[in-house]
């Protein structure tokens, strides 16, 4: 069903690239428009926003338990699932749900194709309104990739943050051997130019080389060229395989047996919003680790299989 939407779009962008094929720049705006929502489409459908929202979920589910601490994780479970944990399970628990990037969950296409269709509008506007450059490339040629948009960041992107739609500097679109794209926000320009119209320039090689580079970085299983062309040989750089996730590594230090707050004497404890309280109450901000799922949807492993029955505890259910 989805490929069959993404067609209503494919088609009216493929009018489009044949128009700047034959010469024609700037384009017109339904061409324009038509060229826009394909580029904000092959970015939003792509593998790495599937596996980015994917690691985003298991990143709150490491903070939710580490911050929450050990015993509020067996307390979560053992009410959850009415037994009682012994302490090799309770262990696997606890390693598998705060180790680096959080549990291990199964993408859900789903999320992922709602995602995109909220945000298709928004972002398809944005690149509208934003200046776009045709380069011609006449010595070296390009080449594609199974993510054919690249996020460029620029000489001024702060260290540690995060590289996405609004923070880029740069998209790069190779569209055939020798015409390649570029789009950038228009506030990237001195104010004092005012309105720039859209350009076409003639790259230079170094200019293709670059835009080779990062076409292969942005790659996540497959580079593509002509037979007769070689636009990924040294000196470009093919990427090695490398692992989906999200960028946690300063929340190592929220991550607590004794959950975060468990160094704070009961009176630190009265004074603080209740943030992490399991209080299910409607006056409870935020978010606790009550509010968790559980079993966990969509979680991939399973614990050691020696369930303790929890017999005679009146505070788990059929105790």
């Amino acid at each position: 069903m989805f490929e069959e939407f993404f067609g209503t779009f494919e088609g009216p962008a493929a009018t489009a690239l044949r128009a700047v094929g034959h010469g024609t720049w700037p384009l017109q705006p339904v061409d324009r428009e038509a060229l826009a929502a394909w580029v904000a489409l092959q970015y939003l459908r792509g593998e790495e926003i599937r596996h980015g929202q994917t690691a985003l979920d298991a990143f709150h589910i490491r903070i939710l338990v580490g911050t929450s601490g050990k015993e509020s994780l067996r307390r979560l479970i053992e009410t959850r699932e009415g037994v009682r944990l012994s302490e090799e399970q309770l262990d696997w628990e606890w390693t598998d749900l705060t180790k680096p990037g959080g549990p291990t969950l199964e993408p859900d296409p789903g999320d992922h194709m709602d995602f995109l269709l909220r945000t298709l509008p928004g972002l398809t506007a944005h690149l509208m309104s934003w200046h776009w450059t045709l380069l011609k490339f006449e010595d070296v040629a390009l080449g594609t990739s199974d993510h054919p948009v690249s996020l460029v960041a620029g000489d001024d992107h702060p260290a540690g943050m995060g590289l996405g739609i609004m923070t880029a500097a740069l998209f790069y679109i190779p569209l055939t051997q020798s015409l390649g794209m570029t789009i950038q926000p228009r506030d990237r320009f001195p104010a004092a130019l005012g309105f720039v119209p859209d350009q076409k320039h003639v790259a230079d090689p170094e200019h293709a080389k670059s835009f080779n580079q990062q076409t292969a970085w942005s790659a996540r299983h497959y580079v593509y060229c002509h037979p007769d062309a070689d636009p990924f040989a040294a000196p470009v750089v093919l990427p090695s395989p490398r692992r989906h996730g999200w960028t946690d590594a300063g929340a190592d230090r929220m991550i607590r047996e004794e959950g975060l707050f468990g160094r704070l004497s009961d009176e630190q404890l009265a004074a603080m919003p209740k943030v992490l309280s399991e209080d299910d109450g409607p006056e409870r901000e935020g978010m606790s680790l009550g509010d968790l799922t559980w079993p966990i949807p969509r979680r991939l492993g399973s614990r050691p299989e020696t369930v303790v029955p929890a017999a005679g505890d009146e505070n788990l259910p059929g105790g």
